[in-house]
């Protein structure tokens, strides 16, 4: 038998709604809490029926019927169990609980006690949630891309439907780890050591692979995945994405194998004007410094035609095109009397071909007039950005002969002065001063 007067002090400070009835339903106890949730005080509900009072119309009779049933044979379906029901309150309102029922267990004018916690708040969540996640995979099926979520532990637990149509498995079957057999093998070390340093630092990570289709054809997949983070900071696992790079890795291929082929195309086009001039330009009709110019020039572009074919023709480092340039006035024994320096900057094609020319035809004259052409003369080339997608580099020369501006242009000078303006992207400066010449070339940069 319950002790009431020994259970009150812990049943008013009980969180959930505890109320005591009697075998013929009536209210014996009522607590501090069911006050507050159906807004009955304990004096108005003592000696009144339960069901009256808390169970919805429309459960009364199955209410009395379970309790005449459990008095007549002792069979019940509720006793030690935790049921989800609907209750109501004073104003009428409906509202869902939670509720377990004990009974004291005499045979003659047995006791009911029961819990009841309202779990209006808790389902309002729960529904939430149910709606953002249908939200979520409304749009996760709309997406026309793979995109696919895992568990903290790593197990993927839901994909959507491109993703089952690209493996040609139903969702169920991609379940698990069943992704990682779609993987080519050559790929997979590399993604696995990629998922767990991410996983370490609960990073977002990223990755290329080839993933079978259900026809067992590979396809390149670029793959992008980002934690799951709820508001207690707790992981949950990944939400990824994936594209499909199949044909615009076919692209890349085209193009490198067309850029091969536009090199060896360029380089035979330069041999062959390299074997025309030295036939028509013939040794005992030209001057030697006329063919060596000439054969000077057509290195010099064919060495920035060498950079940019390494750079598949998407520009080229300055730099790389400088130092390229730089090469044939180079003294080994003596590296640091040209110095290079500059940041990290890079231009397209027709100016790197117009950078390289320039560099040539300033090393050219500086070994033959300028700062090489002595044991104690240097060459410095610096470049800056200056803003706008534009940069400056300065070619100075100290320690050589002194400079005096000649009298009239040779075709180093006006190429400089004017030939290589369109693809520089400006007029480049040539300063004769007294000290070293100087030349300013202005360089349109790579976007």
């Amino acid at each position: 038998m319950f002790d009431l007067a020994t259970l009150q002090p812990i049943l008013n400070t009980a969180i959930d709604a505890v109320v005591v009835m009697d075998a013929e339903g009536l209210v014996v106890d009522w607590n501090t809490r069911a006050e507050t949730i159906f807004g009955w005080t304990r004096d108005e509900v003592l000696g009144r029926r339960l069901g009256d009072i808390i169970v919805p119309p429309s459960l009364r009779d199955a209410h009395h019927a379970g309790l005449t049933r459990f008095l007549e044979t002792g069979h019940n379906v509720v006793l030690g169990r935790l049921l989800e029901l609907s209750a109501v309150r004073r104003d009428g309102s409906e509202f869902p609980v939670e509720l377990s029922i004990s009974t004291s267990g005499e045979a003659v004018d047995p006791l009911f006690l029961g819990f009841i916690r309202d779990i209006s708040e808790r389902r309002e969540t729960i529904a939430k949630l149910e709606a953002s996640e249908a939200r979520f995979r409304a749009m996760a099926d709309a997406a026309p891309a793979p995109v696919w979520m895992t568990t903290a532990e790593g197990g993927v637990e839901f994909v959507n439907e491109a993703f089952a149509e690209f493996a040609g498995l139903d969702r169920e079957g991609l379940l698990g780890d069943v992704w990682i057999d779609l993987i080519h093998p050559d790929d997979i070390l590399n993604v696995l050591s990629k998922r767990l340093d991410a996983r370490a630092g609960l990073q977002s990570y990223s990755f290329e692979a080839r993933f079978r289709r259900q026809s067992g054809v590979y396809k390149w997949m670029l793959a992008n995945a980002r934690p799951r983070i709820d508001a207690a900071g707790q992981f949950l696992g990944y939400l990824g994405m994936a594209m499909d790079l199949t044909e615009i890795k076919e692209a890349e291929a085209h193009q490198r194998l067309l850029i091969h082929e536009l090199n060896h195309r360029v380089k035979n086009t330069l041999a062959s004007i390299q074997s025309i001039a030295r036939q028509t330009l013939k040794a005992d009709e030209t001057p030697p410094h006329v063919r060596e110019r000439l054969f000077d020039r057509l290195l010099a572009m064919s060495a920035a035609h060498d950079v940019l074919t390494r750079e598949n023709w998407s520009g080229a480092a300055v730099e790389e095109v400088v130092r390229q340039g730089l090469r044939p006035f180079v003294d080994e024994r003596d590296p640091g009397r040209i110095m290079v320096q500059g940041p990290a900057l890079r231009v397209g094609p027709s100016a790197a071909l117009a950078l390289s020319l320039a560099i040539h035809e300033l090393g050219t004259n500086a070994v033959k007039y300028g700062a090489l052409s002595t044991s104690e003369g240097k060459v410095s080339i610096d470049w800056t950005p200056t803003g706008g997608g534009r940069a400056q580099l300065v070619w100075r020369e100290v320690g050589g002969p002194k400079v005096t501006e000649p009298a009239r242009k040779g075709f180093g000078a006006r190429l400089l002065d004017g030939g290589l303006t369109a693809d520089l992207g400006g007029r480049p400066q040539l300063i004769f001063a007294p000290e070293g010449v100087e030349a300013r070339l202005p360089l349109r940069l790579e976007v």
